[in-house]
């Protein structure tokens, strides 16, 4: 049951007219221009249902021909009758139009419902019984005088309907489950509910829609909105209601509609969408009050469910709290005329259906006459507004259809039917990142002892990281707020940063889902830190987000330098010897002046070259696993990497010295680095030039 979404329904609507069973619009006015809901005076997806006329005198079981009183409209003139072979509905009964015979003069005794329809002529039709329609079951059955006759005409226009909403929200065979109701129609949301007789009406004078539903502060509120369960006049007994929304993007627009129990009189009506939850509390010590409080932008849609379908119009109102011009809470937004013929001439319109017409779901009016299966004249109110055009885009929460007992905005409440609608949501998912915002961090070290978090390197002494949030703000797609990103540390684990911290950029104006990636962050302190990213919603019935998880949790790790030594190699017993080491791959000490714990995020002062000291032990002669004393300590200070040279030593005594550097490192960024005993180039060998040993020879021997 695809639709073409995007069309209007009735775009530029202004007169109605049928030709050879084909609807024709004439364009003087407009109406809710690209909307994709039928708003036509009946509950079924591309079916028209005009009124032609009642039928004069009661229709018998068997009767294959009456009377019927051809409709005169003293608003919108003659209604034409199609050329016979046309399906009409009677009551609940499907009937085919066979023929029409001559206009009779007798038009005395032709009933309307509604004051402005007149007989313009009666006819006798002659027709087929018991005819298969798709729209009602179709059983032969006798008919009072005065029913009206409606024609069943399919096929246009084209457009969702209240049988799709009842199908994907009950029957649930336009969508997969709950959780998608009406997406599949090209809807954000959609409800269908349900009223029971004698249950959740209004009660005591609080109840009124100029009054906050809780009064106060909360949690310090006192309850203004009070319901129990009890009956009201059959009129005001709503049955069913039902509303949907439709979001493209750029333009979001609302449809909702109610049918009640009983059509003997005009009732007043009222739809409110609510930006925040609102729930009635049927247990506790609080049993008979209302959850919630009404939030700037709520909105209320003041309608007449109208006598046999007279002109309808439609009131809108935005809740303000204070300073509004409606008694003050509200501000009025609208007032627009009806769907059908063309009275709506903003964006917005109601209309109320002018003859009976199917009902897609058990229904069961309360007329004595009145038979199952279809909404007799004045009982179907159906309306919409463009919420973009009229400023009052946003989430709705909850949705509530009404009836009250005057037109007043003070008027009495009295039944209603409450329950869920978009229950939109924001969720934040953060991850650290690379200084691009590329990349995630991955856990790249893992050094001892072993841990699980993402993690970088102090490099050099300093080290860029960026946070990517993902924002996604469901039940809508228009939207505005605020996204900021805060980093704390170094810090202990397991403590998360879950306020404060050092702010990392300005604040971002977001008005789509999608990636955000902060601006990058210098660290210049090997530790621990945790990032938190905060949205804050601009938008009413749209909540906040934040995410400061473990999962925004990485690890700076220090450097581990390298020493690389060169000893004298070999001297003369009197000669000096020493070692060098040259330090590389360190990393400058912390820089002060930022923010985080110790003022190294984003520093104002960059940090010092790495310190500490190379100490030199010297050990021999011939010490080769160096066990002994060393006869040597010298110790150098460091700034940075580069060579350092121990103090010289003397030896007095010929052999094979050992020398061993170590480095002390400087906390936190730099490790300790030492060698060991034998390492290359770490022996100095001692000679006694003073000895010589001369080869042996034959002159020699002799002489010995």
């Amino acid at each position: 049951n695809q639709k073409r979404k995007g069309r209007g329904w009735l775009t530029g609507l202004a007169a109605l007219s049928i030709l050879t069973g084909t609807l024709v619009f004439t364009s003087t006015g407009l109406a809710l221009t690209q909307s994709d809901f039928e708003l036509d005076k009946n509950a079924t997806a591309n079916l028209s249902t005009p009124f032609l006329g009642t039928s004069k005198s009661s229709i018998s079981l068997t009767a294959t021909s009456f009377a019927v009183c051809e409709r005169k409209n003293t608003i919108t003139g003659v209604q034409p009758i199609p050329t016979p072979g046309f399906t009409i509905l009677v009551d609940s009964e499907a009937m085919t139009v066979t023929a029409i015979g001559a206009v009779s003069n007798q038009t005395g005794g032709c009933s309307y419902s509604n004051p402005a329809d007149s007989a313009n002529q009666v006819r006798t039709w002659t027709v087929t019984r018991g005819v298969a329609s798709t729209y009602v079951t179709s059983v032969a059955a006798a008919h009072p005088g005065g029913s009206p006759v409606t024609h069943l005409l399919p096929g246009t226009p084209n457009g969702d309907d209240w049988d799709d909403v009842y199908k994907s929200v009950i029957l649930d065979t336009n969508d997969t489950g709950n959780d998608d109701k009406c997406i599949a129609l090209g809807a954000v949301e959609c409800a269908w509910l349900h009223d029971g007789f004698n249950k959740s009406v209004f009660t005591t004078g609080g109840s009124k829609d100029d009054l906050d539903i809780n009064i106060g502060t909360a949690p310090n509120t006192t309850p203004s909105w009070r319901h129990t369960d009890s009956s009201v006049p059959p009129s005001d007994e709503i049955l069913d209601a039902f509303a949907i929304k439709y979001d493209t993007g750029t333009r979001q627009t609302l449809y909702f509609g109610a049918d009640r129990w009983a059509t003997n009189g005009a009732k007043d009506f009222g739809f409110w969408f609510f930006k925040g939850p609102v729930a009635a509390i049927t247990t506790g010590p609080l049993a008979g009050t209302f959850s919630g409080q009404h939030q700037v932008g709520d909105i209320l849609a003041l309608g007449t469910f109208t006598l046999g379908g007279a002109v309808a119009t439609i009131r809108v109102f935005s809740w303000v709290g204070t300073g509004g011009d409606t008694n003050g809470s509200l501000q009025s937004v609208g007032q627009f005329g009806d769907c059908v013929p063309g009275g709506g001439s903003g964006p917005g319109c109601s209309t109320v259906n002018n003859t009976t017409v199917p009902s897609p779901w058990a229904y069961q009016g309360s007329g004595s006459t009145n038979k199952p299966g279809v909404i007799y004249s004045g009982g179907l109110l159906e309306g919409g507004i463009d919420l973009t055009a009229l400023g009052l885009t946003g989430c709705f929460s909850s949705f509530m259809a009404e009836t009250r007992s005057s037109p007043s905005i003070s008027a009495q409440l009295k039944d209603f039917v409450l329950g869920n609608f978009e229950s939109c949501g924001s969720t934040l998912v953060t991850t650290p990142s690379n200084a691009a915002g590329t990349a995630p961090l991955i856990d790249n070290y893992n050094t001892a002892p072993a841990t699980t978090l993402p993690d970088v390197s102090i490099g050099t002494g300093s080290v860029q990281v960026t946070d990517s949030a993902v924002l996604s703000v469901t039940g809508t797609t228009t939207f505005t707020g605020n996204l900021t990103f805060n980093l704390c540390g170094p810090i202990a684990d397991p403590a998360l940063c879950t306020s404060g911290g050092a702010a990392i950029g300005g604040t971002t104006a977001v008005t789509t889902n999608g990636t955000y990636t902060s601006a990058a962050a210098t660290l210049t302190e090997v530790g621990r830190y945790c990032w938190r990213a905060d949205f804050d919603s601009t938008t009413a019935g749209v909540p906040d987000a934040s995410d400061s998880s473990a999962t925004e949790c990485f690890e700076v790790l220090p450097v581990t330098p390298t020493l690389s030594t060169l000893a004298t190699a070999e001297v003369e017993i009197g000669d000096p010897i020493s070692d060098t080491a040259t330090l590389s791959g360190t990393a400058s000490q912390p820089g002060t002046g930022g923010g985080g714990t110790n003022g190294s995020i984003n520093p104002a002062t960059a940090g010092d070259a790495a310190g500490g000291t190379i100490t030199f032990d010297l050990y021999g002669p011939n010490d080769g696993t160096c066990a002994g004393s060393a006869t040597l300590v010298s110790t150098e200070t460091v700034s940075g990497d580069g060579p350092y040279t121990s103090d010289d030593s003397t030896p007095l005594a010929a052999g094979t010295y050992n020398w061993i550097a170590s480095y002390s490192g400087n906390n936190p960024n730099t490790l300790s680095v030492s060698g060991s005993c034998g390492d290359p180039n770490e022996t100095s060998v001692v000679v006694d030039a003073s000895i010589t040993v001369s080869p042996l020879t034959a002159t020699n021997e002799v002489n010995d």
